[in-house]
């Protein structure tokens, strides 16, 4: 992987992050969650990042620990054993809450993971609006799974999805067959039409010819360019490689001029 795409991937993953926090969905980090749990557990700091009434945590610490050394003096024994006591239950909160950091990580990832998908599909449904319409078209204004399947290249599953979140819209109908299947039923499509469809055919064919022709220029004039890089490269070692072999033989010529000049 490049590094224009490694910039491109995180940008990506960046920009999906920033969408489903909008939507108030978040990740969490299980590292993250135990440093939490070490560092500051003893006052839910790790309830607060999990979101899970960290404040609980809080003011049991706070209103315990103030409250028992504000009411008794320095040395009481009642005081002492109540200090104790509440000390103990500081700690078996914070024993208990390790045993459910997992549980509630995993929560979280599976959520966020579940919040993604569905963007993903979202995203996909809105891409492949019109592939998935004239499909329909062609098959009388109703389409099934495998019809959408093979008119778009998506999966199944992929395909079933993004009907799915279109008929959220209103837009589409299901209808359950004889056999059990889902039958999507889109709204007034016009009559398909053969001809348009062929000359709708030949024209994206003839553009996807043409693209395929600038890019085959575009990489012609690109290695024409990189050849001309490299002969300018060898034109001008030759020339260095002259002037280099030049200068030492004029230094060898000046040597022997000299020594003959001593003599």
């Amino acid at each position: 992987m490049g590094f224009s795409e490694f910039m491109e991937q995180a940008e990506q993953e960046r920009v999906l992050k920033r969408r489903l926090a909008e939507r108030g969905v978040v990740d969490r980090s299980t590292g993250a969650a135990w440093s939490l749990w070490m560092v500051t557990g003893w006052v839910g700091g790790h309830r607060y990042y999990l979101r899970r009434r960290g404040w609980l945590m809080t003011i049991w610490f706070l209103v315990g620990f103030v409250g028992l050394t504000a009411t008794f003096e320095p040395g009481s024994q009642l005081g002492s054993i109540l200090l104790g006591c509440w000390f103990a239950t500081v700690l078996v909160w914070w024993g208990v809450d390790a045993a459910f950091i997992g549980k509630w990580t995993g929560s979280f990832q599976s959520e966020y993971s579940e919040a993604e998908r569905k963007l993903l599909v979202e995203d996909a449904a809105k891409e492949l609006t019109v592939p998935f319409l004239r499909a329909a078209q062609r098959h009388g204004g109703k389409l099934t799974v495998t019809q959408a399947s093979m008119a778009t290249g998506l999966g199944l599953e992929e395909a079933e999805l993004c009907l799915v979140e279109m008929s959220r819209s209103g837009h589409v109908d299901i209808e359950n067959t004889d056999d059990g299947s889902l039958l999507f039923c889109f709204g007034d499509l016009p009559e398909f039409d053969t001809e348009e469809a062929l000359r709708e055919a030949h024209l994206e064919g003839q553009a996807l010819a043409m693209e395929g022709m600038q890019e085959a220029l575009e990489h012609q004039a690109e290695e024409a360019h990189k050849e001309e890089r490299r002969s300018e490269t060898r034109a001008a070692t030759k020339t260095g490689v002259a002037a280099g072999i030049a200068m030492v033989a004029a230094r060898a010529l000046m040597g022997t001029l000299d020594d003959g000049d001593d003599e």
